[in-house]
């Protein structure tokens, strides 16, 4: 019997990677597929950030990224895929990172997967994880309807109009600095958007009021996955206005505005995670946004 073995992913692994997780996720068409581009684009993240296999002799069974550069006392569970047939490979990776995040001085993982994604909610629940908390996926389908008018004295301008990186992050991080995520670099950006097709310049805004940028909005296509419908994806992230230009429209401005030119690219479906009730989500359900299913935060000890 082939000897089971967890290591640090290197570039020999990236298409084992990939086509583990693309078949973990297949069935679900809002997790936009992984190549050997995001495989890389893990390692670029630094040794914060570790991405693990399980190899059973030369083959991947299991997959998992151990993310530690938020917070200093729990550690983030991300990009977890596994064979069906291999669920004790899940198992022992999980355990493996806990000790590893052990070491580095964190007292807790966390990890947030879907509902819908049950075999990976199974093996959580399974390893001493426990549901914490849980937020909503949205869905919202692009159609013909076009959509409100926006104000005159807003002013949108994406990367592609020669707005910076640098001036489009300092606006997004003074957005969300007072919500404790952790906040968005401006190598972060650059890297996605010179690597990577589906963060298309054109769909990554600002508002401007005058000379101020008020309000940033970003998204991400999906490429197509062989073989399913041909109907494209796009996920929307970061969503944020600066305190001081609250309440005045620019929030609901940034996404039409971003639905309209995501339509453009010919994107039918459109993703997003919010609060699982309560203003936020309001906000998303008015512009026509729909509960999907739950997307469930889970914590463990790493003791």
């Amino acid at each position: 019997m082939a000897q089971t073995v967890v290591m640090q992913m290197t570039p020999e692994h990236f298409d084992g990677w990939a086509d583990l997780y693309n078949r973990f996720h297949g069935r679900f068409s809002w997790i936009l597929p992984m190549d050997t581009k995001e495989c890389l684009d893990l390692l670029a993240e630094g040794p914060a950030s570790r991405s693990y296999v399980v190899l059973r002799g030369r083959r991947v069974v299991a997959t998992a990224t151990l993310d530690m550069r938020g917070s200093s006392t729990a550690a983030e569970i991300r990009n977890l895929a596994f064979h069906h047939g291999n669920q004790d490979a899940g198992r022992s990776l999980l355990n493996d990172m806990a000790a590893v995040a052990k070491g580095k001085g964190f007292t807790s993982l966390y990890a947030w997967e879907y509902d819908s994604v049950t075999a990976a909610v199974r093996l959580l629940n399974g390893t001493g994880f426990s549901e914490e908390g849980h937020t909503s996926l949205l869905l919202f389908r692009l159609d013909k309807r076009t959509t409100n008018p926006r104000s005159s004295s807003v002013v949108f301008m994406s990367l592609a109009d020669g707005l910076s990186i640098d001036s489009f992050v300092e606006a997004n991080r003074v957005a969300f600095e007072a919500e404790g995520y952790r906040l968005l670099e401006s190598a972060e950006l650059e890297r996605w958007v010179s690597n990577f097709e589906g963060y298309v310049p054109s769909c990554q805004l600002a508002a401007q009021i005058g000379n101020a940028i008020v309000g940033t909005v970003m998204s991400e296509i999906g490429k197509v996955r062989p073989g399913r419908s041909l109907a494209k994806v796009a996920w929307v992230y970061g969503l944020g206005v600066i305190p001081d230009a609250r309440r005045q429209g620019i929030g609901t401005g940034l996404m039409n505005e971003l639905l309209k030119r995501l339509q453009f690219q010919g994107v039918c479906e459109v993703w997003l995670v919010t609060d699982a009730e309560g203003g936020i989500r309001a906000f998303y359900e008015q512009l026509g946004f729909r509960h999907h299913t739950y997307f469930t935060k889970y914590s463990r000890s790493v003791d």
